[in-house]
């Protein structure tokens, strides 16, 4: 398992608590998680992209893509852009988008879709997701949704919340990306 998804999992199992523990705590602290998740990432990916320049370094062979044997940083820049920072960056534009879509739909509707503080839970779990592990997370929760709403129609419940489901699910859709599937089927998402 990487770091990055290691990372992830403290992330939101530390956010999970505080959902279950301290509903209002989380309401008021989401943001402050949202920065501590993007800044962590940017430094794990800081901190990879100057690994691969030593192990490149080291490397009788691969030392001739950097300088001083070559003068043009595009090759290394190109593969940290891609390989390294590529992933989160997709995985936070499209938690951004979520999220924004998600409040505009929201609003849209009155607030009867989600409370406050899960739009930013929602968008949360698909950038600590990341990619690919966000689509994995989107298909759970489309399922969840699909059975918590059924349930709820068949016992005359009303709407059904996705309050609690979130967050579990991020976390299913972690270990399941890095334990239960092959590498060769995850590799078709390479960038």
């Amino acid at each position: 398992m990487l770091l990055t998804d290691r990372f992830s999992l403290i992330v939101l199992g530390l956010t999970l608590g505080a959902q279950l523990m301290r509903r209002s705590f989380l309401v008021h602290s989401i943001k402050y998680i949202w920065r501590i998740a993007a800044l962590g990432y940017f430094v794990l990916s800081v901190y990879w992209s100057w690994a691969l320049y030593e192990a490149w370094q080291g490397n009788s062979l691969m030392r001739f893509v950097l300088p001083p044997y070559n003068s043009d940083w595009n090759y290394y820049i190109s593969k940290v852009a891609v390989d390294i920072f590529g992933p989160w960056v997709i995985a936070l534009v499209v938690g951004v988008a979520f999220g924004l879509f998600a409040h505009y739909m929201n609003a849209r509707s009155g607030e009867r879709f989600f409370e406050k503080e899960e739009i930013p839970i929602l968008a949360l779990g698909i950038f600590l997701t990341g990619y690919p592990g966000f689509l994995f997370y989107i298909f759970f929760v489309l399922f969840a949704a699909i059975f918590q709403s059924l349930y709820y129609t068949a016992r005359g419940k009303g709407r059904a919340p996705l309050y609690y489901f979130w967050l579990p699910l991020a976390i299913l859709a972690i270990i399941i990306k890095n334990w239960l599937l092959p590498q060769d089927f995850l590799s078709q998402f390479k960038l």
